[in-house]
């Protein structure tokens, strides 16, 4: 009996020192952030690795958008906006307003997106700083929401074009005088404004 008794505690010695040593893994320099150890050299609770990782995606996102890579837009959103509307959807969507800015003012959007920063709240949100810059004028964008979602950090964001839908007003010129026809979601293009301007710009 006495020599089970003290197997029993040799076997919860072991457990408790093995315990230890998992905590005792995560040395320094190294801290404990979530679950994770990691390297965190600026001291804003956020590891090193995943903060440069929000960074690469702030600068993806920023590249999209200046040339207007819908595609890629699509793929850096949060699993919720996704839920919202279709990738095809989407990408019809951005080509319909590249359509409207042919229409508006005789040319396509000619802004360049580039990054400014991240501010981090904690190791899953953030905030992602733009910059649209044209030939006359340079301006901060409202900031982005990030957030870490299935092992990577996501955009929420677009919400206007995930929710609107198409008016038959989108399709007028500034006199009013009507372009084409306009339907909803994925016929939602002013294709006859694009082609002309297309053929003229050949």
């Amino acid at each position: 009996m006495k020599n089970k008794l003290l197997i029993g505690l040799f076997v919860v010695c072991l457990i408790l020192m093995g315990g230890c040593e998992a905590k005792n893994k995560c040395s320094q320099p190294n801290v404990i952030i979530g679950d994770q150890c990691c390297l965190d050299s600026n001291v804003n609770i956020v590891c090193d690795p995943s903060e440069r990782e929000a960074e690469k995606i702030g600068q993806e996102l920023a590249r999209a958008m200046s040339f207007n890579d819908y595609g890629a837009i699509y793929d850096s959103l949060v699993s919720s906006s996704k839920a919202l509307r279709s990738k095809e959807d989407f990408i019809l969507y951005g080509e319909a307003e590249d359509d409207l800015s042919i229409i508006r003012y005789g040319h396509p959007s000619s802004l360049t997106i580039t990054y400014d920063k991240i501010i981090f709240t904690n190791n899953t949100e953030a905030y992602l700083y733009l910059i649209a810059s044209n030939a006359l004028a340079e301006k901060k964008m409202p900031s982005v929401m990030m957030y870490y979602e299935n092992n990577t950090w996501k955009i929420d964001a677009f919400a206007d074009w995930l929710i609107r839908e198409c008016v038959v007003d989108d399709c007028h010129t500034n006199s009013g005088e009507q372009k084409v026809d306009c339907s909803r979601e994925s016929e939602y293009k002013c294709h006859d404004a694009v082609r002309l301007y297309r053929l003229e710009n050949l």
